[in-house]
C-alpha cells in the first residue's frame, strides 16, 4: 500500500469491519434459507402494514437499465401528490444499508405477506422511504423502510 502506516492501519480496520458486516449478513441469509427450505418460516423480514394519508412528496427517482446497479441515470427530483393508501413495509434500519441479496429477501417478504393477507400489490412497485422523525444530522441517519402499496 502506498499509504503511510497510520492511514494503512485505518484502511485495514475499515476493510475488516466491512468484511465482518458482510459475513453477518451472509450468515443471516443462510439461516433464513435453511429455515425456509425446512418449512419453518416463509419470510426473511418482519412485515407490517400501515395506512398512509394523502400527502405531498419530494421524490428522488433513479432509473436503472441492464444489470441491477449499473447504468444508473441521473437522479431527478420531483414534487408530487400521493393519495391516501395502504402499504406493507419492512424496516431496514438506519440508512437502509443492506446487501443486494437482502434487498431481494425484503422484497420477497413483502410479496409473501401480500399473498398471505389476500392483498394485491399495485403497479407502483417497491419504494424506499426515509423517515426523518426529528430530522437527520451529521451523526444521525434516518430509518429506512422498503414498502409496497397494496389494495
Amino acid at each position: 500500500m502506498s499509504l503511510e502506516s497510520a492511514a494503512a492501519a485505518q484502511r485495514i480496520r475499515e476493510l475488516w469491519a466491512a468484511a465482518e458486516v458482510e459475513h453477518v449478513a451472509r450468515r443471516a441469509l443462510a439461516d433464513f434459507l435453511v429455515d425456509r427450505l425446512s418449512g419453518r418460516r416463509s419470510a426473511a423480514y418482519e412485515v407490517n402494514a400501515r395506512e398512509v394519508p394523502g400527502r405531498s412528496l419530494l421524490c428522488l427517482k433513479r432509473n436503472v437499465a441492464g444489470e441491477l446497479g449499473l447504468a444508473a441515470q441521473c437522479p431527478e427530483l420531483s414534487l408530487r401528490s400521493e393519495p391516501a393508501h395502504h402499504e406493507a413495509f419492512v424496516n431496514l434500519g438506519a440508512g437502509g444499508q443492506i446487501s443486494p441479496a437482502q434487498w431481494r429477501l425484503a422484497s420477497d417478504s413483502l410479496h409473501a405477506w401480500a399473498k398471505e393477507h389476500d392483498a394485491r400489490p399495485t403497479g407502483l412497485g417497491a419504494r424506499i422511504t426515509y423517515l426523518l422523525d426529528g430530522g437527520a444530522t451529521e451523526t444521525r441517519v434516518p430509518d429506512c423502510d422498503l414498502a409496497i402499496t397494496v389494495v
